[in-house]
């Protein structure tokens, strides 16, 4: 039988064996000729002529330029596979938002000023000011595992600012 302190190694080890498949993965090149031969299908969309199934989306603004609320509405729409603005057909899935800016008090609030009750959202899920930081592949790896786990279909981040340490 193992002892606590191997079984604990163990799991490390098989956490960073995860994390350099995942950047093995991102540094990877292709080439242009083997892209132009690649059969990729059409584009499916998150949020249809917005927001790509595959693909990174940032929205951007002046400080206080309703991102937030904004990305709320959104994460909402997908959840729930309505029009975002009602105008744009969102899939139905699963949302991860990644708030490193705003108390639980305030996304609250927000929340609910946008309708949404406590029965109502059932895969809308939060992280809330837990330090995520995305230049920790450790992090990004839990992240992955939440979104497999929870068949997360989006994941928001808000702000951008707050999730990394580059300039």
């Amino acid at each position: 039988m193992k002892s606590d302190l191997l079984k604990k190694w163990d799991e490390e080890i098989e956490e960073m064996e995860r994390t350099k498949k995942q950047l093995a993965k991102l540094n990877e090149p292709i080439y242009a000729a083997d892209l132009l031969n690649m059969e990729l299908g059409d584009q499916d969309w998150a949020v249809d002529k917005i927001i790509p199934n595959e693909g990174i989306t940032i929205i951007s603004g002046a400080p206080k330029s309703f991102k937030s609320w904004i990305s709320l509405h959104i994460a909402m729409c997908i959840e729930n596979g309505l029009a975002v603005f009602g105008k744009y057909q969102a899939t139905q899935g699963g949302v991860l938002i990644i708030d490193e800016e705003n108390h639980l008090r305030i996304i609250k609030n927000r929340l609910k000023m946008l309708g949404m009750n406590s029965s109502s959202n059932p895969e809308l899920v939060l992280l809330n000011q837990k330090g995520f930081m995305a230049s920790d592949p450790k992090q990004v790896c839990f992240i992955a595992d939440l979104c497999d786990r929870l068949k997360i279909n989006v994941v928001i981040l808000d702000s951008l600012v707050r999730i990394h340490r580059s300039d």
